[in-house]
């Protein structure tokens, strides 16, 4: 199975705070959206592309460490 294929597989069967764990935003996210009295603050994975906020190479070592 390609790099693709896995991480097409992961993506299927991952969601929400599954994802959390990669994203390169984690830090100071809200894990949602948040209002504290001004504007809504947005998690990256609101308007950002999914290959922009989660760390694909990690994921992909991970499933390769779970395989050994």
């Amino acid at each position: 199975m390609s790099d693709n294929e896995r991480l097409e597989k992961w993506l299927s069967e991952h969601d929400g705070e599954e994802r959390c764990k990669y994203c390169r935003y984690d830090d100071g996210c809200p894990h949602g959206i948040a209002c504290y009295g001004g504007s809504p603050i947005e998690p990256a994975c609101c308007y950002y592309d999914i290959k922009d906020y989660l760390d694909i190479e990690a994921i992909l070592k991970d499933l390769e460490e779970e395989n050994k």
